[in-house]
């Protein structure tokens, strides 16, 4: 399954992303090549997380590096919207994206 992207630019500089279908190991590696672009253009990026449905561990993996990474580069990674899938995984490991 492929993985739609909405892309905003919010008034404040801020890029949001809206991604649609699947986050997990099926499109994690092609995903974090367009994620790690947008993170190199504007570290202070938000994730609406709204309409994944379905989520595993290589998913939740690439969360934490993309945070990570928009630390080291002065910004910051919000999710800024959680389907119930993306909730039940983040609640797994304990972690928070906000």
């Amino acid at each position: 399954m492929k993985m739609r992207i909405l892309r905003k630019k919010m008034a404040d500089g801020r890029v949001s992303l809206g991604l649609d279908g699947e986050f997990s190991i099926y499109i994690v590696k092609e995903l974090r090549n367009v994620l790690m672009k947008e993170i190199a253009g504007s570290p202070d990026l938000e994730l609406n997380l709204a309409s994944v449905n379905e989520m595993d561990t290589a998913g939740f993996q690439l969360l934490v590096y993309l945070k990570k990474e928009a630390a080291r580069r002065g910004g910051k990674l919000v999710v800024g919207g959680a389907s119930e899938v993306v909730k039940s995984v983040l609640s797994m490991y304990g972690a928070q994206f906000a």
